[in-house]
């Protein structure tokens, strides 16, 4: 009975992150209220860094503002890395290849 209601609260969580697209006016406030720490610039390319949301999506971040930081492009790697670790751990995770990936073990 418990793996029923993790697994129907993991579809539950999933449905909602998929409800509501990303919102491309949210990366603009945040480079408008966050310039580049290289160039000091709020629009335009940014070298060396990456926008990167503190809470993954695909965890259960929102896609707002406030949930978004500059990363350098290791820094950003590395964080990707172990998000994607969490995420193959957790019944949660909205990542769709990890999803898929889940479902055909569990199926086979």
């Amino acid at each position: 009975m418990t793996r029923v209601l993790a697994t129907l609260l993991a579809l539950i969580l999933s449905a909602l992150a998929f409800a509501a697209p990303r919102d491309p006016t949210v990366r603009y406030e945040f480079r408008k209220a966050n310039p580049c720490p290289s160039t000091g610039k709020t629009t335009g390319r940014c070298p060396g860094y990456h926008i990167d949301h503190v809470r993954a999506l695909m965890l259960g971040g929102r896609d707002e503002v406030a949930n978004m930081q500059w990363l350098s492009h290791a820094e950003h790697r590395a964080k990707t890395k172990r998000e994607f670790a969490e995420c193959k751990r957790v019944m949660y995770c909205t990542h769709r290849g990890v999803k898929r990936k889940r479902d055909r073990q569990r199926a086979g």
